[in-house]
């Protein structure tokens, strides 16, 4: 039997200050709220060693995959030891949170929530078999009829930091936007803002003590979707669809902005800031050869990329 002291997530300012075990904190847990890049900061974590366990809204576990005894078994080590990330939407009483005899982080993206709302509804409109897909094709839902069922079954993103509930995807808390806010801004070790993406990746790599930051390749499922792009996006709101979401997300929006301000101020450490000034251009001019790199055409073909991935098989011969 364990007999070490149940462990609180780090927090912040204890990431900051250096106020962790030999090596860093090699056990992450991603509060992936929907539609928040949650694939790329996946992709950020795996670049720098992470192995990642993916939470299965079915079963309720990240080991489906992997043993979870053998998973306990390397976090009753001494560092340095395999490093971590378990990912899902989950929120944040998820039991295993309560059970940790080992530090770890949590970590989480926050996203403007209007631009959340049409990121939902455009993945709706392309992925065949999502809920109520055929009806807003149809015309027979209303985009402010969507929003609304978005809001009952998926719920707000500060719902995603509700501590009365379960922890699973479905939504079971109660707990008020003030409480969520809290939750975030003291249980939380880092959040970001999905629209400033590259601090969140230079934040974390300092934080964390994990360089590999140039290269992250940027997931947009939405538009990846094999032949989603017969369906025109929604891309901005009327007048009367503005007014309407903003009601129905108003404590959403509280939300965001309260935690917006909060961010602000982290980032506006002077620490973080020598380290942003520095970086940020080095991802800016990475991501620049990067676009020129993917629109070299492929000499044998123009009409693709030069390193476009192939699709189809091989010719068949006679």
């Amino acid at each position: 039997m364990d007999k070490r002291p149940l462990q609180t997530a780090y927090t912040f300012a204890q990431l900051l200050n250096r106020q962790v075990e030999r090596f860093g904190p090699d056990l992450v847990f991603h509060v992936h709220v929907p539609k928040t890049a949650g694939g790329t900061v996946k992709t950020l974590f795996q670049q720098n060693s992470f192995s990642v366990l993916d939470f299965d809204m079915n079963t309720k576990s990240f080991f489906e995959t992997t043993r979870e005894d053998r998973w306990r078994e390397n976090f009753s080590r001494e560092p340095p030891r395999a490093s971590y990330l378990l990912s899902g939407h989950f929120r944040l009483d998820l039991p295993i949170l309560r059970q940790l005899r080992v530090r770890h982080a949590i970590v989480t993206l926050l996203r403007d929530p209007m631009k959340r709302v049409l990121s939902h509804y455009n993945y709706t409109l392309r992925v065949e078999g999502n809920p109520w897909r055929e009806e807003v094709l149809a015309g027979t839902m209303s985009f402010l009829e969507y929003t609304e069922w978005l809001h009952g079954a998926i719920g707000p993103q500060y719902s995603f930091f509700d501590d009365t509930g379960v922890g699973t995807f479905a939504r079971s808390g109660t707990a008020s936007v003030e409480r969520c806010l809290s939750n975030l801004l003291t249980r939380v070790s880092l959040f970001g803002l999905t629209e400033r993406f590259n601090e969140y990746c230079a934040v974390a790599g300092y934080l964390f003590g994990r360089s590999k930051l140039l290269t992250v390749g940027r997931h947009n499922v939405t538009s990846r979707l094999s032949g989603s792009r017969n369906q025109a996006l929604k891309v901005s709101m009327s007048n009367e669809e503005l007014d309407d979401v903003g009601r129905l997300f108003a404590d959403d929006i509280w939300f965001y902005e309260e935690a917006r301000r909060e961010y602000e101020h982290r980032t506006s450490d002077p620490r973080l800031q020598a380290v942003l000034s520095k970086t940020l251009p080095l991802m800016a001019e990475c991501e620049e050869a990067m676009e020129r790199l993917l629109n070299i055409p492929d000499p044998a073909d123009p009409e693709r990329g030069a390193f476009e991935r192939l699709s189809g098989g091989m010719p068949r011969t006679g």
